[in-house]
């Protein structure tokens, strides 16, 4: 049943719509979400008033310079409303805290509407990096922020919450999500790649999540979890300690951080939201809600990635994959370019067409966790799996062959007949078979590594070396603001729905790197300006078997590709290319981290079925 509770608090009123638990809605509940809004709402006011300072400081013109300090207490501020702000403010996050990057989504052959960045990462561009007539830009950015900001603290005191049906399971989500966040973004640098103030953020946002829970204590108490209670509580006080510690982000030990902390509480949360009988709404997203911390092996919903799959279907898949009638002669299949011993790539720079008089467009890629993608090629051209299978089985340079054609030849062969049947009930058409090999992709999960098997609970499974590698890969060396965690592919967190792409500026040959590859990559697709030279980020897992690298092949080993980020990419070294979303200033590792950090990629090699 619908429960309309009138809450006075000030002069508004809060329509709470009852929770579809088995116990009911309870006035501890029901006070305890209030509580959290009093909280949020303080913490927007809070962060609003940060705005205004720094606003104030820019126009009585203090050099940059000065600025840092108010802009990083601002951030910190931030940090302390991000877990509610953006998770209900999703639509408008990009604009408060998203990448520094103008973003155009194209879709479907029609250009979308050029998005400039906004917010805080632009904020930071423009005091950390000041150029002539930069000045003004920073005060329109700084105002834009600030009319956001009121606009949403006013529809907070409107609105309540968020239109849901269970307004405790919003906040618990936003809780586990905001863990998410830290583990894969907050302690990356990913939003503050000019200060590197991630250690002092991610303090204000657990300070900000025990403050929520303790909100919780009379809940926990009813429903007799008090050393539930106890436990977070102890858990977060704890984190913060560890965080206390670090000296400064390149020394930083992430992955203690991680396995000692940031695991047990992202399990520890979502214990509690089935323990105190919070409901998720019924949706399909990428995220499994049962799922107890990011590097679980089913942290990925298969119902939003891999949808319909059955062991029939894959069966099948399997089958066509490695068959090589869907080849205009006969004597090519899709696991001809996909060896297994290659980490499903094929170790060639570039593959030779069909008919051996020329070299295909680009590198092979690996075809492991192809399911956790959502866009697929180098230049993202399609969307869906089984399109990507249509369009290499119709290219007269890789495979030359007709589907539609080729369905009809299926039939009249017994066993395909047969696991047809069984599959899709004996239907054979260019849609079931092109969905059978998606199917089998799909299956091509890569998610149990020595590195996977450390971080859930075999200790003596990484070297120091490896470890600090790790840590290297995921703060100085800058890796992991762009190979995102868990998945380390261009997969944005923390709700996976989007692979990103990147100018990197690479080279067309190894011996001359001041020459940039004339691959067009997104923009053959788009035609926008905005593209030229973007390529998907690939995942690094089995990274150590699919040499050679780089859309092109470029580079032969995993030494040149760390070479190559350690200088800048293609600016530096001596391409111009303004449009290069890589930073073009060098990393300054030192010859061990370099070596500790293809250590840790290494230990990313898995040997699944």
């Amino acid at each position: 049943m619908i429960k309309y509770f009138l809450l006075p608090l000030g002069t508004f009123l809060f329509i709470l719509i009852g929770s579809y638990t088995r116990k009911g809605k309870t006035d501890n509940e029901t006070g305890a979400a209030l509580k959290v809004n009093q909280l949020y709402q303080q913490q927007l006011d809070e962060f609003y008033t940060s705005i205004l300072f720094l606003d104030s400081c820019i126009r009585h013109d203090m050099i940059e310079e000065e600025l840092k300090e108010p802009f990083l207490h601002m951030r910190e501020v931030f940090k302390s409303c991000e877990f509610l702000l953006v998770y209900l403010e999703s639509d408008e996050a990009r604009r408060i805290n998203g990448a520094n990057i103008t973003t155009n989504h194209y879709h479907h052959m029609t250009p979308m509407e050029e998005k400039p960045p906004h917010g805080l990462q632009v904020i930071e561009d423009l005091i950390y990096n000041p150029e002539e007539g930069t000045r003004d830009e920073l005060q329109k950015e700084v105002a834009l922020l600030k009319a956001l900001i009121a606009l949403t603290i006013e529809r907070n005191k409107a609105e309540f919450i968020i239109h849901a049906k269970d307004y405790n399971i919003t906040i618990w989500d936003a809780v586990r999500l905001e863990l998410f966040r830290i583990e894969s973004m907050g302690i990356t640098g990913f939003d503050v790649p000019e200060s590197q103030n991630s250690l002092p953020e991610t303090v204000a946002a657990l300070n900000t999540l025990r403050q929520v829970v303790a909100c919780y204590e009379q809940v926990f108490r009813k429903a007799k979890l008090k050393s539930r209670y106890e436990e977070g509580i102890t858990l977060l006080d704890a984190a913060s300690t560890f965080l206390d510690t670090q000296q400064d982000f390149n020394t930083f030990d992430r992955l203690s951080f991680m396995t000692d902390y940031l695991h047990p509480l992202s399990k520890w949360s979502t214990e509690c939201i089935s323990k105190l009988g919070y409901i998720y709404p019924v949706n399909v997203r990428p995220l499994n809600n049962e799922a107890t911390y990011l590097f679980d092996s089913l942290i990925f919903n298969s119902a939003f990635f891999a949808p319909d799959m059955t062991p029939e279907k894959i069966e099948l898949g399997k089958k066509l994959f490695n068959d090589p009638i869907f080849s205009s002669d006969g004597t090519r299949s899709c696991a001809t370019c996909h060896r297994s011993d290659k980490g499903l790539a094929d170790g060639l720079v570039k593959n030779q067409s069909l008919d051996g008089k020329q070299l295909l467009e680009r590198n092979t890629p690996s075809l492991w966790n192809v399911a956790y993608q959502t866009k697929f090629f180098y230049d993202s051209k399609v969307k869906r799996l089984e399109m990507q299978v249509l369009d290499v089985i119709h290219n007269p340079l890789e495979m030359g062959g007709d589907v539609a054609v080729i369905s009809g030849q299926l039939m009249n062969i017994p066993e395909y007949a047969a696991l047809f049947n069984t599959a899709y009930n004996g239907t054979v058409n260019k849609s079931t078979t092109a969905n059978a090999i998606a199917s089998y992709l799909r299956s091509l999960k890569s998610f149990n590594s020595r590195f996977d098997r450390y971080i859930r609970g075999e200790r003596e499974l990484l070297t120091a070396s490896e470890k600090n590698g790790f840590n290297i890969f995921s703060g100085k060396g800058k890796c992991a603001t762009c190979h995102f965690a868990p998945m380390f592919n261009g997969l944005l967190p923390p709700h996976y729905k989007d692979n990103e792409s990147e100018i990197l500026g690479v080279p067309a040959h190894a011996s001359t790197p001041s020459v940039l590859d004339k691959d067009p990559g997104k923009y053959a697709t788009t035609k926008l300006e905005l593209h030229k030279y973007s390529f998907k980020t690939v995942s690094i897992r089995n990274v150590e078997l699919t040499a050679p690298y780089m859309h092109n092949g470029v580079f032969q080993t995993l030494e040149e590709v760390v070479e190559f980020y350690e200088k800048g990419g293609g600016i530096g070294h001596g391409i111009s290319l303004e449009s290069q979303t890589l930073p073009g200033s060098k990393l300054k590792l030192t010859e061990q981290e370099k070596k500790d950090l293809i250590s840790f990629m290494k230990s990313l090699t898995d040997s699944p079925e």
